[in-house]
């Protein structure tokens, strides 16, 4: 089996036999090893995917630039898919909630995606990196938010078709996953929408795409043979004008409708004025008559902290004029462009007031799921484990032992998230967003309009103007992390309540019993006041 580095065909066995890779320029050791992951892969060579991992971590000592970074991520993490690939053939395998070579490799890809290289990649490259991130988060149940990498894709070729059948299959999980038939029915409509469109005369696909084009077609039948064919083709229900009844009220609705806020499925398919209401609830549980709906009241309580959360947000990133609240404060001009007003405060208050949600679902899950752990154990990172020691790293049966989609997308969901002691992270930029919500806890942090980079060696007049004690950081992006914290919060939401339904269908199973749901009619608008 061969491959093309430079002009000539190479050998895997000359490969493999290279005395001499630590004396190749940089761009050429990059691309040996791609080559010779390709080739590793396609004879399943365990020595060539070894030798490649190796070459691999000697070649990311040396001095790279941002493209040669991107590249070496991006072949890393095709290592780690022909490993995932091999183990996954025992479907009991491909189950466990824990996948070592899952997580390297969407880790790499993530690293491919957000490095400064990354736009340097082949447009059609760009779309198969991003279109296999969103694959991968929809394998371990983050079927929400692998659909955003489906439309980066998109956005940059709007013929990419394992773009669209991807995006197919996870609209269908999605709907697979849902409880409400509206939702269902939406999402459904969408996945054959994407699976028509994976199928058009002007897609284009790739040498070696064709077992992934078959699925994909396997797909679109099973739909049809499941809903009658003339539902799929209904156009979503046409709006007339914007939501809201203000004009502060429909600005803030359509910009949650453009950055996909609503807790509402059906803002997962676009910005639809339709999907502009929360409508994301519990679904049925069976509870003791004698018990009080705590939950229903606790799911009350997180749900309206995270509107007020993105109502915060939506007043700090877009509401920046000056607020009456801020006249006659005096402060210091400290000659740094630091940022101080009432917009800067909201976004704040967003960020904190997002993040804290996290350990609310942790409390909410320990009670549903009945684990038992005390109240100081209970945290979003670590609820997963036996007896709440997150340091033995050993995952609790109540969760390994069901095959609970949802639920697992939230046990990966926490996985972007860093916690003290915890390497397992899949998200690069884990630290930053726990660094930034530990300052605004505990500490100091600056947000500047402009950020001026500062050397690494200062001279005593340099020193002069860095404010060591901060944590400082540039405006925009701040609010860029804020928007992404309320985007994993709100995912986190709609896998919650997904999770809790798919468990409420194995307990009615198992139970054999009739057993009344708990239900509860909606609070009046009218009362929130």
């Amino acid at each position: 089996m061969t491959s093309s580095a430079g002009d000539r065909e190479v050998p895997l066995d000359e490969l493999l036999a290279l005395k001499d890779f630590d004396a190749r320029p940089v761009p050429q050791a990059v691309q040996i090893i791609g080559v010779l992951v390709d080739l590793a892969g396609d004879a399943r060579s365990e020595a060539g995917l070894n030798q490649a991992f190796a070459w691999g971590e000697a070649l990311a000592s040396r001095s790279l630039d941002e493209v040669q970074k991107a590249q070496l991520s991006y072949f890393r993490a095709n290592l780690w898919a022909h490993r995932r690939h091999a183990r996954h053939a025992d479907r009991a395998i491909a189950w466990q909630w824990e996948q070592p070579e899952l997580q390297e490799e969407m880790l790499e890809l993530r690293r491919a995606v957000g490095s400064e290289g990354f736009g340097s990649f082949d447009p059609l490259l760009q779309c198969a990196v991003l279109t296999n991130l969103g694959g991968l988060l929809n394998t371990v149940g983050r079927f929400v938010e692998a659909l955003e990498y489906w439309r980066r894709a998109l956005e940059i070729n709007s013929k990419f078709g394992m773009a669209w059948g991807n995006r197919g299959v996870g609209l269908r999980t999605y709907a697979v996953a849902a409880y409400d038939p509206w939702h269902q029915h939406m999402l459904i409509n969408g996945a054959y929408a994407s699976f028509n469109r994976a199928f058009a005369d002007e897609i284009i696909y790739n040498v070696g795409d064709g077992p992934s084009i078959e699925y994909f077609l396997s797909e679109r039948k099973g739909i049809e043979e499941r809903v009658e064919v003339g539902l799929l083709h209904e156009p979503p229900p046409p709006t007339t004008s914007e939501p809201g009844r203000s004009k502060i009220e429909r600005a803030h609705r359509r910009w949650c409708l453009d950055e996909g806020l609503f807790l509402n499925p059906i803002n997962d398919l676009g910005g639809d004025g339709t999907a502009a209401l929360d409508d994301l609830l519990l679904p049925s549980f069976v509870a003791p008559i004698t018990e009080p709906p705590s939950l229903m009241g606790f799911f009350n309580q997180i749900k309206q902290e995270y509107v007020a959360a993105r109502w915060a947000a939506y007043e700090g990133i877009r509401q920046k004029r000056f607020h009456f609240a801020d006249r006659d404060v005096e402060l210091y001009n400290t000659l740094d462009y630091s940022s101080y007003s009432m917009a800067v405060e909201r976004t704040r208050q967003a960020f904190r007031s997002a993040y804290s949600i996290f350990d609310k679902i942790a409390v909410f899950i320990n009670e549903y799921m009945k684990l038992g752990l005390p109240s100081k154990s209970v945290y979003f990172r670590g609820i997963w484990y036996k007896n709440g020691d997150a340091r033995q790293r050993i995952l609790s049966d109540e969760f390994t032992k069901i095959e609970n989609l949802p639920m697992r997308g939230l046990y990966w969901l926490a996985k972007d998230l860093y916690q003290e002691g915890f390497r397992d992270v899949t998200e690069p930029e884990a630290h930053a967003l726990h660094e930034i919500r530990n300052q605004l806890e505990h500490g100091y942090l600056k947000v500047h309009e402009i950020l001026i980079p500062q050397p690494a060696e200062l001279n005593s007049m340099d020193a002069m103007w860095r404010d060591a004690m901060a944590y400082s950081i540039q405006r925009e992006n701040f609010e860029v992390k804020t928007l992404r914290v309320l985007k994993l919060v709100r995912a986190s939401l709609i896998y919650l309540c997904f999770a809790m339904h798919r468990e409420e269908a194995v307990r009615r199973k198992d139970d054999g019993r009739f057993l009344a749901p708990m239900e509860l009619d909606i609070l009046d608008d009218k009362r929130k006041y």
